[in-house]
C-alpha cells in the first residue's frame, strides 16, 4: 500500500461538534485513511473496500443516543453516509482523490459479505439532505467555503453517476436546469459563476451518462415528468432528450457571456466535451 498526496479531512471534525464527537469522528479518520490509499500491484481498489467495510461494521452507536424506534445499523448507516458527504464536500472537485474515493464506495456497493454497506443503501437520502445549493439562498453566504463544498459535492456526485455506482439522474438535471435554463439575469456574480461552474463539472464528468439517458428518450410517470421538469427557458419535452441536449449547449454558449473568465474557459471545456462524448457515442 502506498500513501501519496495525502488529503486532510481534520476540517470536517470542526465544522459541526457531532463531528467531533463519536463515532462521527472515527468514521472521518476512516474515510480519510481509505481515501488516501492508492491502490497498486499490492493493494487493490476492493481490497481497500474490504477493509473499510470491516472497520465501519466495528462502530458502535452510544445506546443513549437512539431513539426508541431506531435501529443500530440504521443509525450507524446515518452517521457514515452523512459524514462521507461531508467529508467530500471537503475535496477538491478536480482532486483524483474524488476518483479513488468514488472506486472505494464502488467496492463498498458490491461487498457481499459487508450487507450494512451494500448498494450504499441511506446514502441517497443523505444526499438529498445535503443538496442545499447556496445559490438559491435569500439570505447572505458570508462564508466561501459554502461554494466550494457545493462545487466539490456535485463533482462527487457526478462520478459516482459516471461510474454506474448509482443512477440518481434527476441531481445533473437540477443543475443543469438551474444553470442553463433559468435566466441568470437577476443573479450576483458569484451565484452566476457557482451554478455554471456546477453545470460544467456534471457535463465534463458525467456527459456521457447524460447523453446516454437521453439517446435512451424513456417515457416519464407523472412523478418524474415533475421532477426532470425544465426551467423557464427551455419549451420542450420533460426529461432527457436530445432536443434538451442541444439546448444545454446552445445555453453554455449564450451563458459563459454573463461569467468570469476562468469559469468561461471551464465552459469551453465542457462544450468541447460534448463533441467528444458525441463522438464515443456514435463512433
Amino acid at each position: 500500500m502506498s500513501t501519496t498526496e495525502p488529503i486532510s479531512l481534520q476540517s470536517v471534525k470542526a465544522s459541526d461538534p457531532e463531528m467531533a464527537s463519536a463515532p462521527r469522528a472515527q468514521i472521518v479518520d476512516l474515510f480519510e485513511s481509505a481515501f488516501n490509499t492508492k491502490a497498486d500491484a499490492a493493494t487493490s481498489a476492493d481490497e481497500i473496500s474490504e477493509r473499510l467495510a470491516t472497520q465501519l461494521d466495528a462502530l458502535r452507536v452510544p445506546p443513549e443516543t437512539l431513539r426508541d424506534d431506531e435501529d443500530e445499523v440504521d443509525s450507524i448507516r446515518w452517521h457514515v453516509w452523512s459524514t462521507l458527504v461531508a467529508s467530500v464536500q471537503q475535496i477538491p472537485a478536480d482532486n483524483h482523490i474524488q476518483d479513488r474515493a468514488v472506486a472505494i464506495l464502488a467496492g463498498l456497493a458490491r461487498a457481499t459479505s459487508h450487507t450494512n454497506w451494500q448498494n450504499l443503501e441511506g446514502l441517497e437520502i443523505c444526499t438529498r439532505d445535503a443538496w442545499q445549493d447556496p445559490t438559491r439562498s435569500f439570505g447572505q453566504i458570508a462564508n466561501d467555503d459554502t461554494y466550494s463544498a457545493w462545487v466539490n459535492l456535485n463533482a462527487f456526485m457526478a462520478r459516482l453517476i459516471a461510474a454506474g455506482t448509482v443512477s440518481w439522474f434527476e441531481l445533473p438535471i437540477w443543475e443543469f436546469r438551474d444553470a442553463l435554463e433559468e435566466s441568470l439575469d437577476e443573479l450576483s456574480q458569484r451565484n452566476k459563476d457557482t451554478r455554471l461552474l456546477v453545470a460544467v463539472h456534471w457535463m465534463r464528468i458525467a456527459g456521457k451518462a447524460v447523453r446516454d439517458q437521453a439517446l435512451m428518450g424513456r417515457d416519464l410517470d407523472e412523478a418524474e415528468a415533475r421532477m426532470l421538469r425544465g426551467g423557464e427557458l427551455f419549451a420542450g419535452k420533460t426529461g432527457y432528450t436530445l432536443e434538451r441536449w442541444e439546448f444545454w449547449r446552445q445555453r453554455f454558449t449564450e451563458a459563459k457571456e454573463q461569467v468570469s473568465e476562468p469559469v468561461r474557459a471551464a465552459v469551453d471545456e465542457a462544450l468541447k466535451h460534448m463533441v467528444v462524448v458525441e463522438g464515443v457515442i456514435y463512433r
